[in-house]
């Protein structure tokens, strides 16, 4: 199974190329590798090396990604105005998706836009998790700033979330839709109205492949406009 998946890499990437080795005939290489357990893949890429213990798609990829990108891009991670922490390991929090992102060999760290002034710049995007109070005039300028530099910003406004964001976001062409979005479709689920469940994707290279369906509980409705 290994080789037929290194086969469509090695077929899709004329870079990639691959060998088996056995560690007990060639105990040195084993050693220089620091293998342990047979069955172990190592990914190189100039000085960089990776092990990957699972030989699956999804292992492969990211282990891919950490070896051939130059350096790491910056995720940065609002705080301040009650916003999801990635920190927090409760329901509310957003620790998983540090972890998911950093398994793409991103950093993820957080960010006060009220104590260091700017985005620093290193910073690949922003991610503004769910505030529940306002930015404050000087933030947003700031953000603007970064938009406006060629950077980029990922909004998650929950519902009744601050006012203060629905007339920056329109500046963009994005009207958020006061409410919550209904569903009945969820209850065949055994969710309530108020967890809209998609089960049918747009395509997009987001959503290739997606073949689970996608649960939104507490959403709000976002359209846009010609601006």
């Amino acid at each position: 199974s290994a080789k037929d998946l290194l086969d469509q890499y090695a077929y899709y990437g004329k870079q990639f190329t691959y060998e088996f080795i056995d560690p007990d005939r060639n105990p040195g290489l084993a050693k220089r590798y620091g293998i342990t357990s047979y069955g172990t893949i190592v990914l190189e890429s100039g000085e960089k090396e990776e092990k990957v213990l699972v030989a699956d798609e999804e292992n492969l990829t990211n282990t891919l990604l950490k070896v051939i990108r130059e350096g790491k891009k910056v995720v940065y991670f609002l705080e301040g105005h009650g916003e999801h922490s990635i920190n927090n390991t409760e329901r509310e929090g957003y620790s998983e998706a540090k972890r998911a992102i950093e398994s793409q060999n991103y950093m993820v760290n957080p960010l006060s836009l009220l104590t260091a002034g700017k985005l620093p710049d290193d910073a690949s995007i922003l991610i503004i998790a769910g505030p529940r109070k306002d930015l404050l005039e000087g933030e947003l300028a700031e953000i603007t700033r970064f938009i406006e530099g060629g950077g980029k910003v990922l909004f998650l406004v929950d519902p009744e979330g601050p006012p203060g964001l629905t007339p920056y976001l329109a500046d963009y062409g994005m009207q958020v839709v006061e409410g919550v979005v209904v569903d009945p479709v969820s209850r065949l689920f055994g969710m309530d109205y108020l967890t809209p469940v998609i089960v049918s994707y747009e395509p997009h290279p987001i959503t290739k492949n997606f073949e689970v369906a996608s649960f939104f509980p507490l959403a709000l409705s976002v359209k846009t406009t010609d601006k």
